[in-house]
């Protein structure tokens, strides 16, 4: 019986506790509205979104798998897991990824040509526990494959992903170490800690207080088992306070880059050889920070809520809001990520996923449309263009758009010869602040790309989701934070939400909402030097601004040719 986890009724053990978590409910699943995107977490599946570069990826491992069969030194280790064990062969999904490039040299000198032991990486981007599942049963850990330690690093997908809570996602890894055991009775199975993500105070972080309920249940449950043991790796990626993440070992605020994985990875190599009784003193082994302190790049510095005397705009304590203990816009974002649906809609009819965290779109098209994003910002990287103009299908159909001489109006304003502002437009249709966020943090601000100007439009998505001004807001300007701890020497200029609806504005509740979003936006713009806010509500409105003009904006969102030539020319 357990009686190591509050929340386990007394007298059942963990395989009784596991099914019954599966047969839950798909609401009841998740530690927020998830609008059944939790799926149950013991029963296998695939990445249904990318299923061809996912069936790829499992197929390479099934072969790097059984290429170690012959071995004459034997398989002392397998890391079975998502991005976080894929990185350490320099790929995502199955395709090589320069981002990954120092991961795969280290992976190379940690775990294939070691001397200390020979170790695998098994690892697929953006799995959850049902898709490791359907990898095992698709034989991609045969039972010819005999490692001695199978590392399982799974959970983060889950539970920020698809908001699986945390005992539905504990079910989900429960059930693939017994899938583990009864294919390789005598292996140790080490469940690996869920690591802290995004760069909030984990004090007051609801989303590190739900991986901390999570990493308790798998040590509890490592406890009761003679096979399984319990890994923590937290240490490893916090500042020296040990409230917040250490950026420069994990600048994405996810994934550990190459320094991050020197001592990342000589931690597992030491807690390897110790199950296998040869453990080492090398002191190169030791575990510990990697970095003993860092400090954060001067443009990360967070100045306290308020806004310039220069024009007389203050910051309505009102509008801020007085519920929360912050006194900085760093203190405020972390506020909002902590509110529950309840605070965070503007409506009953609410469907609004939380903007600050990064978040890959769904499909193949989202994809294909970010790995073209990827392309431009390393070819335009390469030219200098002096504006990168980052959102939503707003700025993505400056590409796509004639005038009537079938010219390209993108083309013709910001890449042509005589262009007075060179820029690249980089959006994606369909797109919140979460989805930009993963883009800026996986490939969109390629390297050499710094130019002068990032031209932020984003966040009409997530007004259509029934998120309120706090959460839109929040979501913005954590993506400007990203584009200052990243490209410190730019100007940032955030382009207010453009006017939307058909409805007379002074009766639209959601017009109302993005005034208080641009009036927010607007004063943190004040409180920066290198941001700058810019309203062009006027232009899309008429002229006694009581209604969108459909001249400019025919399907009461999106620009016209005329709209955007005007817009242009501001």
């Amino acid at each position: 019986p357990v009686s190591c986890m509050a929340g386990i009724t007394s007298g059942l053990d963990w395989t009784s506790w596991k099914e019954a978590e599966g047969l839950l409910s798909g609401s009841d699943r998740c530690w927020k509205d998830c609008n059944n995107q939790c799926p149950n977490p013991i029963l296998p599946g695939p990445n249904k979104d990318l299923l061809q570069l996912w069936e790829g990826a499992k197929e390479r491992n099934k072969q790097m798998a059984l290429d170690t069969v012959d071995n004459e030194r034997g398989l002392d280790m397998v890391l079975i897991g998502d991005s976080l064990v894929e990185h350490w062969l320099g790929t995502d999904l199955g395709r090589h990824s320069t981002k990954w490039n120092e991961n795969l040299e280290l992976y190379n000198q940690l775990f294939r040509n070691s001397s200390l032991l020979n170790g695998l990486a098994l690892g697929i981007g953006g799995d959850t526990t049902p898709q490791i599942l359907q990898r095992l049963e698709d034989g991609e850990l045969p039972a010819e494959v005999r490692p001695s330690v199978v590392w399982v690093v799974v959970g983060t997908n889950d539970m920020f992903g698809a908001y699986c809570s945390a005992n539905t996602t504990l079910a989900g890894i429960i059930q693939i170490a017994e899938v583990v055991h009864r294919s390789h009775e005598s292996a140790i199975i080490v469940l690996h800690s869920v690591l802290p993500r995004r760069t909030f105070d984990l004090l007051h972080d609801k989303w590190w207080q739900i991986t901390s309920e999570l990493n308790e249940g798998l040590d509890c449950y490592a406890s009761t088992q003679d096979h399984v043991e319990f890994y923590n790796a937290t240490d490893f990626f916090l500042e020296n306070d040990g409230r917040r993440i250490n950026i420069t070992l994990m600048p994405d605020e996810l994934h550990p880059n190459g320094l991050g994985s020197i001592c990342w990875g000589k931690g597992i190599i030491q807690e390897t050889l110790r199950l296998l009784g040869r453990a080492q003193s090398d002191e190169s082994l030791r575990t510990g920070s990697c970095v003993p302190e860092t400090t954060a790049p001067e443009a990360a510095n967070e100045e306290s809520i308020r806004c310039g005397d220069d024009d007389g705009i203050q910051c309505d304590p009102a509008l801020v809001g007085g519920d929360g203990d912050y006194s900085t816009w760093k203190d405020w974002l972390d506020y909002q990520s902590i509110l529950d649906k309840e605070t965070a809609c503007f409506h009953a009819f609410c469907n609004c996923l939380d903007p600050m965290f990064p978040t890959r779109g769904a499909g193949t098209f989202w994809q294909t449309e970010f790995e073209e994003n990827i392309e431009t910002s390393k070819h335009y990287g390469q030219r200098g263009e002096s504006v990168d103009m980052l959102g939503d299908s707003i700025v993505d159909r400056w590409t796509r758009l004639e005038n009537d001489r079938n010219e390209n109006i993108y083309e013709a304003k910001f890449q042509s010869a005589d262009s007075p502002v060179k820029a690249i437009a980089l959006g994606i249709p369909g797109d919140r602040s979460s989805q930009l966020l993963f883009r800026l943090l996986n490939g969109e601000m390629a390297e050499g790309l710094n130019p002068r100007v990032f031209w932020v439009l984003i966040g009409t998505n997530s007004l259509s989701d029934g998120c309120n001004y706090f959460l839109i807001a929040g979501g913005i300007l954590n993506v400007v934070r990203t584009i200052r701890l990243q490209r410190p020497d730019s100007t940032i200029f955030l382009n207010a939400i453009l006017p939307r609806g058909r409805k007379a504005l002074q009766n639209d509740g959601g017009w109302k909402e993005l005034v208080k979003v641009n009036r927010l936006l607007e004063c943190y713009a004040k409180s920066h030097e290198k941001v700058r806010f810019v309203n062009d509500t006027d232009l899309f409105v008429t002229d006694d601004h009581s209604r969108v003009n459909s001249s400019l904006m025919a399907d009461y969102l999106h620009p016209t040719e005329e709209g955007y030539n005007l817009w242009g020319d501001r």
